[in-house]
């Protein structure tokens, strides 16, 4: 919105709608008892509530355990900030338009903010995998994006449904992947697209044999070398399908 906004698309007033779809959403919780000032400060309360980077979240902090929540937390506001506001000015500055367009810049956005941003839950991409599809629609090049999305926020809802955590690791090294390729192909302009057979044929034979291995493992997992190997699978397979995607 600002980027359109900075761009002369918009009007200013639409800041408005914020505030505004949040209030409509919140109407049954409201009506249903829910006090106005705890509605809108759910946020403010969740804050406190977890001293965690990441709740389960396939994102870059679940690839930097070892980072001090202080820190952490930090580090991961300043480099959604930044991210922000650089593709804030850089749709300011394009001089692309269109539907595509716009639902490509807004599906980088949709992205980086559960990515960057720490204490993050799973459903916070979940607006992202939505967008990917109306995405595919309008381009069929981007169906690997509308396809690994969902796929990595099964992965990491086993944390969160079943226990499983080790689905946060694949995933979040797939998201990494979709990070990257969505802000060049924003960046690049790239066209054309093809559906590569053999890519494809591997993403779903790599994460059915890690799914498989994950749910019949259960919490209770013991063999490292079978889970390194399921993980590199789905990874190696998820870069091989975005690269042949990117292909004229």
């Amino acid at each position: 919105m600002l980027g359109m906004i900075l761009r002369r698309r918009i009007h200013v007033a639409w800041f408005a709608a914020i505030p505004g779809i949040y209030l409509v959403l919140a109407i049954p919780v409201l009506v249903a008892g829910r006090s106005l000032a705890s509605v809108f400060g759910v946020y403010l309360d969740q804050a406190d509530t977890f001293n965690r980077l990441t709740m389960n979240a396939a994102n870059i902090w679940v690839l930097s355990g070892g980072t001090p929540y202080a820190i952490g937390v930090v580090a991961g506001m300043v480099l959604a900030a930044a991210s922000g506001v650089a593709l804030s000015i850089f749709i300011a500055r394009s001089q692309r338009a269109g539907p595509e367009f716009i639902l490509l810049a807004a599906c980088v956005s949709l992205m980086l903010m559960p990515y960057l941003l720490p204490k993050m839950h799973v459903r916070y991409f979940y607006a992202f995998e939505l967008a990917s599809i109306a995405l595919a629609c309008l381009n069929p090049r981007y169906l690997p994006f509308a396809v690994i999305a969902p796929v990595d926020g099964v992965l990491s809802y086993l944390a969160f449904e079943n226990g499983i955590v080790l689905g946060v690791l694949p995933a979040a090294l797939c998201n990494s992947l979709l990070v990257y390729y969505l802000v060049l192909d924003l960046w690049r302009c790239e066209r054309g697209f093809r559906f590569p057979r053999l890519a494809w044929l591997g993403f779903i034979a790599s994460t059915a044999e890690l799914f498989s291995y994950l749910v019949f493992e259960g919490p209770g997992w013991n063999k490292i070398p079978v889970y390194l190997l399921t993980t590199g699978l789905v990874t190696a397979m998820t870069l091989l399908l975005l690269k042949q995607s990117q292909r004229a």
